[in-house]
């Protein structure tokens, strides 16, 4: 209880943390008499607020109540206040500071608090249950009654509730990625999509999603880069040997050169598919003609 001739009047409790707060409840003193208009306390308990803050300073805080109503006749007691905010102190505040107030008012600040309970969970929590909030985009509280995630769930977790993780062989957000060709058909990483002990043969990338390119003897590429270790098939090239020989090279890694001869050859084994150059034959266009030609002149 505070002294007498005071304009304001303040009493917080300190939580130990910031906390979702559900409701306070407030008793107040009653002298061991009814509590009606004639109560003496009652014109003490007029007009007071109460705060939720982070700080011991209540202007720091959220308002969560203001007694604008309440008459001598019609203020209960206890008091039963909702107020759903996250905060560390629960402040309780009168003053008499700014004169006059309304009939039955007293004249001076006074806290007569026989008892205050704060009701409430820690924070990414949600209903009266305290029930733990599932993973949230952002890494936001969930709503504190339904604990639904107000941005959708993080990635990897699905749910009304984000309290689920991705199954079948699904990955990050909401779970819409399919999960790529993991070693030993393990599933991949629920977020990432990445594959805990690398690649199945062909595959490669973080996410094995990405194939191997024809690599030399069908030896398997690098799970990482996809690079091949001994270089590149007949008929291909480049890092990873996905690319076709350019026009005009055939062979191991495109190293050779079609015939001179070729309108064109195959990459892979330089036969000369498109024809040869007047006057040269054979497979690599290497031969020349043996057939006679006649120019024939007419005036």
């Amino acid at each position: 209880m505070s002294d007498r001739r005071q304009r304001t009047a303040e009493w917080r409790v300190d939580l130990r943390g910031v906390k979702y707060i559900h409701h306070v409840f407030i008793q107040y003193m009653t002298g061991s008499r009814v509590w009606d208009e004639g109560n003496y306390f009652t014109d003490f308990f007029l007009g007071f607020s109460v705060y939720i803050s982070n700080t011991t300073n209540k202007e720091d805080g959220v308002l969560c109540f203001k007694d604008t109503n309440y008459t001598r006749a019609t203020i209960p007691n206890p008091v039963n206040i909702t107020c759903s905010y996250h905060g560390r102190y629960v402040i309780y505040y009168n003053n008499r500071t700014h004169p006059p107030y309304p009939r039955g008012y007293s004249k001076d600040a006074l806290i007569g608090l026989c008892e205050v309970e704060v009701y409430g969970c820690d924070v990414y929590t949600y209903g009266l249950d305290c029930k733990r909030c599932g993973t949230c985009r952002g890494g936001v509280q969930c709503d504190h009654v339904t604990g639904t995630c107000p941005n959708g769930c993080y990635p990897g977790m699905y749910g009304n509730e984000c309290d689920r993780v991705c199954s079948n062989n699904t990955y990050g957000v909401e779970c819409k990625e399919l999960c790529g060709n993991c070693s030993n058909g393990e599933p991949c990483d629920p977020v990432d999509g990445s594959c805990p002990s690398g690649c199945h043969a062909g595959a490669y990338g973080v996410t094995c999603k990405k194939y191997c390119g024809n690599c030399s003897n069908g030896e398997p590429c690098n799970d990482v880069d996809g690079s091949c270790r001994y270089g590149c098939d007949v008929g291909a090239y480049g890092k990873t040997c996905d690319e076709a020989c350019q026009p005009g090279l055939y062979g191991i890694n495109c190293a050779k050169p079609c015939g001179p001869n070729c309108q064109g050859c195959n990459r892979f084994t330089g036969v000369c598919e498109f024809g040869c150059l007047p006057g040269w034959t054979g497979p690599s266009c290497e031969k020349r003609s043996n057939y006679m030609f006649r120019l024939r002149l007419s005036y």
